[in-house]
């Protein structure tokens, strides 16, 4: 369901298709990419007023959490939700919500539309992966497929289902028949191999069921991480037929997404403190380079897609022995994305573009030493500096953000850093800066002495969920805390710094030749002036860094 991004297929789906063929007995397994859909449905009923760049505005925007409100008429069948009440919350979040009230209109007889075309497939089963923003639409889809064919399955699973949440969901949903928390491709196979030969659903670990009471019934956690080498390449060729005969196929530049790995080998040793995206299952694991490159071949030969997205949270190290050297030996013309940890040096970062990564995500978040101390990053602010150079240097791009707000951070750990911004305009600006949120899962989570006391639920959800306190704290991912580190001034500061380095950056350089025996600094930084500093052979140069 929507929000997704249109120009990939889901990962999710496409693993489970292919985990299907594995099951003991066969099934027929169709995949809906309804964030597709859903983009087509906006375009048409506002004549061309809405469409997939409204639709990125809104999924690109989790916090805000305007994606779930949108459905929200649509999951408790009413003509409109908190609309007065959510338009204030966006007003004072700096946004118009004048394309979120237009889709909340639609959202009621696009989930009617997409129920009424499930049901008349005649589908056994009819299965959500929720990430993210998906709730809400996932639920509203899943509750009208009930109201029309109650004997239909409903099953749920993905990132928003795990641990506590998907409990939480399956006992407050009662028209969801399954929920799978964790991981799910073996629970997934083992249930509809259960329910083929109508088996006990007890001994399916991790999933969540009800007896014929209708009672939810939870059986335990699966009690290990999925081995990555048991997990199949995804099967996407439900989502290319339909970019095939859509009216949209014109607008999106389809991109493959795979994945060579699960986990994150750094959090193992030090989870970074803000960060909850591993939920339950933090443990490293990787597939052997040799698996992941056959999956890469047979994808881009099969979809003639050179366009390819990582969803690891980290780069296996290892693979800069392994597998970059055998992808910089094909000679494809692949433009790639992966993310990684920063301190790598510059023979790696040419390694990476070698190998076809045109696009990083290396989880920079700050330049100074201080708060990356508290973030617990392992880094150092002159490492973040190095790789923003090295990676400007060998012609990789970097996509960052800069975060801010954490306990026992002070003024004095920006004041510098924002005096020195101008001196970085020739490097790869963050895309701004943002006051880190209390994630569910995370170390600041599950930790409240670390200093970000927990508030409850996010304010944005008492519009979107019709649930109590009690149970959302159990089933949301975001909470609200007190504002730490950084306010007033010294925070308006950071974000016009960074603005103006948005600014700037475009045409700015600072590069070095070689002259004779001397090197000569060319910089052509914009707001500096223009200069040419020769270093001269056997010349005493101080260098300070703050």
């Amino acid at each position: 369901m929507p929000w997704a991004s249109i120009h990939r297929p889901s990962l999710a789906l496409g693993v489970l298709t292919a985990a299907a063929e594995l099951c003991e007995f066969p099934h027929q397994i169709d995949q809906l990419s309804a964030n597709v859909r859903w983009v087509e449905y906006i375009k048409k009923e506002s004549d061309g007023k809405l469409g997939a760049k409204e639709f990125t505005q809104i999924a690109d925007n989790y916090f805000l959490g305007a994606g779930e409100w949108i459905f929200t008429n649509a999951l408790y069948s009413q003509k409109e939700w908190k609309v007065k009440e959510f338009v204030e919350f966006a007003k004072e979040q700096g946004v118009n919500s004048e394309h979120l009230i237009q889709m909340h209109k639609l959202a009621l007889n696009f989930i009617t539309d997409l129920a009424n075309e499930i049901v008349n497939k005649d589908y056994d089963i009819i299965g959500f992966s929720s990430s993210f923003l998906q709730n809400v639409p996932s639920l509203a889809l899943a509750k009208k497929v009930k109201e029309l064919a109650p004997d239909k399955l409903i099953a749920f699973g993905g990132a928003n289902c795990d641990g506590v949440q998907g409990v939480t969901l399956h006992k407050n949903f009662p028209f969801v028949d399954f929920v799978a928390r964790g991981e799910g491709e073996r629970a997934f196979m083992e249930l509809l191999d259960t329910l083929e030969t109508n088996s006990p659903l007890n001994k399916i670990a991790g999933i969540c069921w009800r007896n014929s009471l209708g009672e939810s019934i939870v059986n335990e956690d699966t009690a290990a991480p999925v081995n990555m080498n048991n997990v199949p390449a995804p099967i996407y060729l439900d989502y290319f037929k339909i970019l095939e005969s859509s009216g949209l196929s014109r607008e999106i530049e389809p991109e493959l997404i795979l994945e060579a790995s699960r986990g994150c080998w750094w959090g193992q040793k030090h989870q970074c403190t803000f960060c909850g995206l591993n939920g339950s299952f933090i443990d490293y694991r990787s597939k052997s380079p040799e698996k992941f490159l056959s999956e890469l071949e047979s994808a881009v030969k099969r979809y003639r897609v050179l366009d390819v997205s990582l969803a690891d949270n980290i780069l296996d190290m290892k693979y800069y022995k392994t597998l970059l050297p055998k992808l910089a030996e094909l000679d494809w013309d692949l433009r790639m994305f992966v993310e990684i940890k920063a301190n790598i040096t510059r023979e790696q970062v040419a390694m990476l573009r070698k190998a076809g990564f045109l696009t990083i995500q290396p989880g920079i978040e700050s330049l100074n030493s201080r708060v990356l101390r508290i973030m617990d990053k392992g880094v150092k602010g002159i490492h973040n500096i190095r790789l923003l150079r090295d990676c400007k240097s060998e012609g990789v791009a970097v996509t960052w953000n800069y975060l801010y707000g954490f306990p026992e951070e002070s003024p004095k750990d920006y004041s510098m850093i924002i005096k020195q911004l101008p001196s970085l305009v020739h490097l790869i600006p963050p895309m701004g800066a943002t006051r880190v949120a209390l994630e569910r899962f995370s170390p600041f989570f599950n930790k409240p002495e670390m200093g970000m006391d927990n508030l409850g639920p996010s304010k944005v959800y008492s519009y979107i969920y019709n649930l109590p306190d009690e149970e959302l704290k159990d089933l949301v991912y975001v909470f609200e805390s007190s504002e730490c580190g950084i306010k007033g001034t010294v925070e308006q500061n950071l974000h016009n710094g960074i603005r103006q380095w948005h600014n700037s950056h475009k045409g700015s350089t600072l590069n070095y030749i070689i002259k004779g025996q001397n090197v000569v600094i060319l910089d052509r930084r914009k707001n500096w002036k223009n200069r040419n500093i020769t270093l001269k052979k056997g010349g005493k140069l101080k260098l300070i860094w703050h």
